[in-house]
């Protein structure tokens, strides 16, 4: 059973907690899932460099969007790349 975990990030979000949540996500033990991340807009750089970093991980996937189109849509874009990929039994 392979697992999509879906969020989205916007530039008011703290990015301490975001990191926690990633982390957390990352360092489970169970390991067949990929997460997807939306960011929502322009982020500040630090937040940048993390999402940066993230990219570098094979089971990430950073989805850009240089304006904000607010969370229901950003989850609907994961929702719509996952379920492309069809090879989920879960989101």
């Amino acid at each position: 059973m392979i697992v999509a975990v879906i969020m989205c990030f916007y530039r008011r979000d703290d990015l301490e907690y975001f990191k926690l949540s990633v982390d957390s996500i990352l360092s489970q033990s169970y390991n067949s899932f990929e997460l997807f991340i939306f960011r929502d807009g322009v982020v500040n750089p630090l937040a940048q460099q993390f999402l940066d970093s993230l990219k570098e991980n094979t089971k990430v996937t950073v989805i850009e969007s240089s304006s904000n189109i607010g969370l229901a849509r950003g989850l609907n874009v994961l929702i719509d790349r996952v379920t492309s990929l069809g090879y989920f039994d879960y989101i």
